[in-house]
């Protein structure tokens, strides 16, 4: 039996980069898993099921291979944010926050088919907003970091975290995307050499 590998279920280049930090060697596959949300279970339970998910309709295909999957989904408002479809809904979104705070929820799953091995584990992090006014989002929303993002939003871009941001309540990987801190205690369990991120490597991360 061959070697098995690690696979990494989304195309994210953030989540790519935060696994990369970790010392795992791995490779990139696209999920073909259907994101929806929905709004009468908590957060955290939507984020879970559609980390699994992902991962699952990658370890159908590859059962000897570890896979890793996430999701992550702004909480805002009673809403679940996910990605802006549009320049004016990131513009929208990104004003609703000035002033105030939302909840990152980010899953991590992890299965190997081979073992019937699965689990997931979710991280939330809460960010609180300065006030801040349009031309500020107007700067932001120009550059296309929005895009393909939830919420609309990188902690990471230096327009929001100098601008926008007034303070993190959690750990910055989780708001990026993957909780490495959880997900390298279940490779570490699985026999796969990998440490958590910190967030100085986080704020180091190209956007």
């Amino acid at each position: 039996m061959r070697h098995k590998e690690i696979i990494l279920a989304s195309t994210s280049p953030r989540r790519r980069d935060l696994l990369e930090r970790m010392g795992v060697e791995f490779v990139v596959m696209e999920s073909n898993y259907e994101e929806q949300h929905d709004e009468a279970r908590t957060t955290a339970e939507v984020a879970a099921e559609l980390g699994l998910g992902k991962a699952r309709a990658i370890a159908e295909l590859y059962k000897n291979d570890i896979v890793v999957g996430g999701d992550t989904i702004v909480a805002f408002e009673g809403r679940q944010l996910g990605k802006s479809r549009s320049t004016e809904e990131a513009r929208r979104t990104l004003m609703s926050y000035s002033g105030k705070s939302c909840n990152v929820v980010s899953a991590v799953a992890v299965i190997h088919e081979a073992s019937s091995y699965s689990r997931v584990e979710v991280v939330e992090t809460t960010i609180q907003f300065k006030e801040f006014d349009a031309n500020v989002v107007n700067s932001y929303v120009v550059t296309g970091d929005w895009q393909d993002k939830a919420g609309a939003f990188a902690i990471q871009h230096p327009i929001v975290s100098q601008h926008m941001l007034r303070q993190i309540d959690g750990n910055l990987d989780t708001v990026i995307g993957l909780p490495t801190g959880k997900l390298a205690k279940i490779l570490n369990e699985l026999g796969v050499d990998a440490h958590s991120v910190g967030d100085k490597e986080c704020l180091e991360l190209t956007t």
